[in-house]
Protein backbone atom coordinates (compact mmCIF):
# COMPACT_ATOMS: atom_id res chain seq x y z
CA UNK A 1 0.00 0.00 0.00
CA UNK A 2 1.44 3.35 -1.05
CA UNK A 3 1.56 6.24 1.37
CA UNK A 4 1.81 9.91 0.44
CA UNK A 5 4.57 12.24 1.56
CA UNK A 6 5.73 15.79 1.04
CA UNK A 7 9.48 15.82 0.56
CA UNK A 8 11.22 19.19 0.83
CA UNK A 9 14.13 19.08 -1.57
CA UNK A 10 16.96 21.46 -2.36
CA UNK A 11 16.80 22.41 -6.01
CA UNK A 12 19.45 24.24 -8.00
CA UNK A 13 19.82 26.01 -11.33
CA UNK A 14 18.92 29.36 -9.83
CA UNK A 15 19.87 32.73 -11.23
CA UNK A 16 21.80 33.51 -8.06
CA UNK A 17 24.67 31.24 -9.08
CA UNK A 18 26.75 28.44 -7.64
CA UNK A 19 26.31 27.56 -4.00
CA UNK A 20 22.66 28.61 -3.86
CA UNK A 21 19.50 26.56 -3.74
CA UNK A 22 15.72 26.80 -3.58
CA UNK A 23 13.63 24.56 -1.31
CA UNK A 24 10.79 22.96 -3.27
CA UNK A 25 8.25 20.57 -1.68
CA UNK A 26 7.41 17.60 -3.89
CA UNK A 27 4.40 15.33 -3.39
CA UNK A 28 5.56 11.70 -3.58
CA UNK A 29 3.77 8.34 -3.29
CA UNK A 30 5.95 5.59 -1.83
CA UNK A 31 5.94 2.62 0.54
CA UNK A 32 7.87 4.44 3.28
CA UNK A 33 9.66 7.72 3.97
CA UNK A 34 13.05 6.38 2.89
CA UNK A 35 11.75 5.44 -0.56
CA UNK A 36 10.01 8.81 -0.84
CA UNK A 37 13.29 10.60 -0.09
CA UNK A 38 15.12 8.45 -2.65
CA UNK A 39 12.47 9.22 -5.27
CA UNK A 40 12.52 12.96 -4.56
CA UNK A 41 16.32 13.03 -4.77
CA UNK A 42 16.11 12.15 -8.45
CA UNK A 43 13.38 14.64 -9.36
CA UNK A 44 14.35 17.18 -12.04
CA UNK A 45 16.26 20.22 -10.72
CA UNK A 46 17.02 18.53 -7.39
CA UNK A 47 20.62 18.74 -6.20
CA UNK A 48 20.75 14.94 -6.20
CA UNK A 49 24.53 14.63 -5.74
CA UNK A 50 24.50 16.72 -2.56
CA UNK A 51 24.39 14.97 0.79
CA UNK A 52 21.77 17.38 2.17
CA UNK A 53 19.50 17.21 -0.88
CA UNK A 54 16.44 16.11 1.11
CA UNK A 55 15.63 18.52 3.91
CA UNK A 56 12.65 16.70 5.44
CA UNK A 57 9.92 14.16 4.73
CA UNK A 58 6.39 14.68 6.08
CA UNK A 59 3.53 12.16 5.74
CA UNK A 60 0.28 13.72 4.48
CA UNK A 61 -3.24 12.63 3.51
CA UNK A 62 -4.50 12.23 -0.05
CA UNK A 63 -6.09 15.70 -0.15
CA UNK A 64 -2.80 17.32 0.84
CA UNK A 65 -1.06 15.25 -1.84
CA UNK A 66 -3.43 16.53 -4.53
CA UNK A 67 -3.14 20.15 -3.41
CA UNK A 68 0.69 19.96 -3.43
CA UNK A 69 0.68 18.46 -6.93
CA UNK A 70 -1.53 21.33 -8.10
CA UNK A 71 0.77 23.85 -6.40
CA UNK A 72 3.81 22.33 -8.14
CA UNK A 73 2.07 22.59 -11.52
CA UNK A 74 1.47 26.31 -10.86
CA UNK A 75 5.01 26.93 -9.55
CA UNK A 76 6.80 29.19 -12.07
CA UNK A 77 10.24 27.94 -10.98
CA UNK A 78 9.36 24.40 -12.02
CA UNK A 79 7.87 25.68 -15.30
CA UNK A 80 11.08 27.44 -16.38
CA UNK A 81 13.25 25.57 -18.83
CA UNK A 82 16.33 27.78 -18.70
CA UNK A 83 17.87 30.78 -16.93
CA UNK A 84 16.50 33.19 -19.51
CA UNK A 85 12.93 32.17 -18.62
CA UNK A 86 13.79 32.64 -14.96
CA UNK A 87 15.08 36.17 -15.57
CA UNK A 88 12.22 37.09 -17.90
CA UNK A 89 9.52 36.12 -15.41
CA UNK A 90 11.29 37.79 -12.47
CA UNK A 91 10.38 34.99 -10.10
CA UNK A 92 10.42 35.78 -6.39
CA UNK A 93 11.32 32.53 -4.68
CA UNK A 94 13.46 32.59 -1.52
CA UNK A 95 17.00 31.60 -2.47
CA UNK A 96 19.29 30.14 0.20
CA UNK A 97 23.07 30.06 0.22
CA UNK A 98 24.83 26.83 1.17
CA UNK A 99 26.79 26.79 4.40
CA UNK A 100 30.46 26.63 3.48
CA UNK A 101 33.05 25.79 6.05
CA UNK A 102 36.32 27.63 5.67
CA UNK A 103 38.06 25.46 8.25
CA UNK A 104 37.62 22.14 6.47
CA UNK A 105 41.04 20.94 7.63
CA UNK A 106 42.25 20.51 11.17
CA UNK A 107 45.06 22.68 12.46
CA UNK A 108 47.64 19.91 11.93
CA UNK A 109 46.44 19.42 8.37
CA UNK A 110 46.66 23.15 7.67
CA UNK A 111 50.21 23.27 9.05
CA UNK A 112 51.20 20.32 6.89
CA UNK A 113 49.77 21.99 3.79
CA UNK A 114 51.84 25.15 4.28
CA UNK A 115 54.76 25.29 1.84
CA UNK A 116 58.23 24.73 3.23
CA UNK A 117 60.50 27.73 2.86
CA UNK A 118 64.26 28.16 2.76
CA UNK A 119 65.59 31.74 2.94
CA UNK A 120 62.19 33.11 1.89
CA UNK A 121 61.93 30.78 -1.09
CA UNK A 122 59.18 28.20 -1.37
CA UNK A 123 60.43 24.66 -1.83
CA UNK A 124 58.37 22.78 -4.40
CA UNK A 125 60.22 19.48 -4.62
CA UNK A 126 61.60 18.79 -1.17
CA UNK A 127 63.52 15.62 -2.00
CA UNK A 128 65.55 17.12 -4.82
CA UNK A 129 66.13 20.27 -2.79
CA UNK A 130 67.43 18.19 0.12
CA UNK A 131 69.87 16.36 -2.18
CA UNK A 132 71.26 19.63 -3.54
CA UNK A 133 71.45 21.45 -0.16
CA UNK A 134 73.02 19.34 2.60
CA UNK A 135 72.35 22.03 5.22
CA UNK A 136 68.65 21.45 4.62
CA UNK A 137 68.99 18.06 6.30
CA UNK A 138 69.39 19.70 9.71
CA UNK A 139 67.23 18.67 12.63
CA UNK A 140 65.05 21.76 12.31
CA UNK A 141 63.80 20.84 8.85
CA UNK A 142 63.79 17.13 9.60
CA UNK A 143 61.24 17.68 12.35
CA UNK A 144 59.00 19.67 10.00
CA UNK A 145 58.92 17.07 7.28
CA UNK A 146 59.45 13.66 8.87
CA UNK A 147 57.49 11.90 6.14
CA UNK A 148 60.01 12.91 3.47
CA UNK A 149 63.28 11.59 4.97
Amino acid sequence: MNHTFIVETRCGHTDAGRGTYVVIPFAIQAENAREAAACARWMPRALHHKKQCVERVVPIDLEGYRSQRAANLDNPYLACRNVQDWRHLGIDIPIFREDTQDDTYSYAEQERRKPLTYHKHNIKNVRSFARMHPEFRSEHYRSECEYIF
